[in-house]
């Protein structure tokens, strides 16, 4: 056995021997349900001091792979081919008694995955990967509509491709594409959710949509992944990703080319709604009710939480809403199309096209031109 193997299996075979008289720590321990808080009760408790969690998961990940290699996998015994010397014998001796407990410990770093990683929709097949850290499973990116870029600019969402295979949703992407200190950040047109439920099969979980702040300029579902949420309410969690700024929301009339609801120019609105229609349609499939939809959002996302209220569009989608910091303010088409000024003066993209008198001039179509570049400006 290498050293560095036989330090770490010592490691937590001490801090068991020391729970194990510990009768009220071993007491709060069996009511947290993922590594990241049995690490933090463990310290509450005076045990793991100035150890990091990072640290802590290193250690505990390892120690879990050699305890694979000391227990026989069928009987869960030490296997006899691991104790070759007294030491060791001796280790073995020593080590059985608190076997259990150790295990416990260790056993939210190497749960297996309790619900599929990969789920089926109405596209395609995607795949997901287990946060161990709060004990999830979560799917990033998953396309709830086409990408909203060139044709598709400025008009309602698009029915998202067939996926090819199955599509990696194991990473966070980019962020839709927003106006930062200066700078265009982030890639156009995305139209995607993420997905977060408990490592669990439990199956008709309740749904919380979560819609991101930042003024409907900026922002992205990193805001609130729910990890730690889903896991500590048994509950799936959706966040949204949908157009910002200009591109989400544009009432000039030479982009009214569509019918009632692509000219209103809410592109954003129209993301969220379609979003919603994809979760009625799928999220049954990731264990959640489509029958107990909570809806949820802070500042902005607030403000389009309650527009979903008012909305027609969105008449049972969902069924109940949490608005936090949220006013809302309504305004008719008519003053916002004279008091919008040309899209180059609003983000300085190279978006100044738009007016009618612009696009004479130049003769492009605002939809084909390549977002990212500041207009005139290099």
């Amino acid at each position: 056995m290498e050293k560095k193997e036989k330090r770490e299996i010592y490691f937590f075979d001490h801090l068991a021997k020391n729970l194990y008289e510990d009768a009220e720590a071993l007491a709060a321990l069996k009511e947290y349900h993922n590594v990241g808080d049995i690490f933090r009760i463990l310290q509450d408790y005076g045990y793991l001091i100035g150890m990091s969690l990072d640290s802590y998961l290193e250690i505990a990940l390892q120690a879990g792979d050699d305890l694979k290699y000391f227990l026989d996998p069928e009987t869960g015994d030490f296997s006899e081919d691991a104790i070759s010397n007294q030491e060791e014998a001796e280790f073995k001796a020593a080590f059985m008694e608190r076997r259990n407990l150790i295990m416990k410990l260790l056993g939210r770093s190497h749960t297996p995955p309790r619900f599929p990683l990969i789920v089926s929709v109405e596209n395609g097949k995607v795949r997901g990967s287990l946060e161990r850290l709060h004990g999830v499973i979560q799917w990033f990116d998953i396309p709830y509509g086409a990408v909203a870029k060139g044709d598709n600019r400025w008009k309602k969402p698009q029915p998202a491709p067939p996926i090819q295979r199955v599509l990696n949703c194991t990473k966070p992407g980019e962020k839709n594409l927003q106006f930062i200190g200066g700078k265009a950040l982030g890639v156009e047109g995305k139209l995607t959710l993420n997905i977060c439920r408990p490592n669990s099969a439990k199956k008709k979980l309740p749904v919380m949509v979560y819609l991101h702040g930042g003024g409907f300029q900026i922002g992205n579902t990193e805001e609130w992944l729910g990890n730690k949420f889903c896991e500590m309410v048994q509950a799936v969690h959706v966040g949204i990703e949908f157009r910002k700024g200009a591109l989400g929301f544009n009432p000039l009339p030479s982009l009214h080319t569509g019918d009632a609801e692509e000219n209103s120019g809410n592109y954003a609105l129209l993301d969220i709604i379609t979003a919603l229609h994809w979760i009625q349609r799928n999220i049954e499939s990731f264990g959640g009710d489509p029958e107990n939809v909570t809806i949820s959002g802070l500042s902005s996302g607030g403000r389009a939480a309650v527009l979903m209220m008012i909305c027609p569009l969105a008449r049972g989608l969902f069924h109940k809403v949490i608005a936090f910091s949220a006013g809302l303010t309504l305004a008719a088409p008519e003053p916002s199309q004279r008091f919008s000024p040309s899209a180059s003066h609003v983000w300085r993209w190279r978006t100044a096209c738009v007016t009618p008198r612009m696009r004479r001039k130049s003769g492009c179509c605002p939809r084909r031109l390549r977002i990212g570049k500041r207009h005139g400006h290099g």
